[in-house]
């Protein structure tokens, strides 16, 4: 399964795989900050698709708050070996911009 970066901001990454796209953002606040990962939706893939990554921000802005992450559905849980895999190629990417 090839993971690759579609787009990032600031502080989030979009990524994809065959089957998939994922958010991989920063979560909480300045002492309780986690990498939040998980599953979009087929509503906000049609949505992204259309419209661009503004139609993510509403999900982005709610998935910010550490609470509603911990609290996330099960349709958007990902693998933890999918989000490693996602880690190691943000981690790629950051290295590349760097160089850069």
């Amino acid at each position: 399964m090839l993971i690759k970066v579609i787009e990032n901001g600031s502080l989030w990454y979009l990524l994809k795989d065959n089957k998939s796209y994922y958010i991989s953002q920063l979560s909480g606040y300045m002492h309780s900050e986690t990498t939040a990962t998980y599953r979009l939706l087929s509503e906000e893939v049609d949505s992204y698709l259309k419209f661009g990554n503004k139609a993510l921000s509403r999900t982005i802005n709610y998935f910010s708050n550490i609470g509603n992450y911990s609290a996330l559905p099960i349709e958007r849980m990902v693998s933890k070996d999918t989000i490693d895999k996602i880690r190691v190629v943000i981690d790629q990417k950051n290295l590349i911009n760097k160089q850069l």
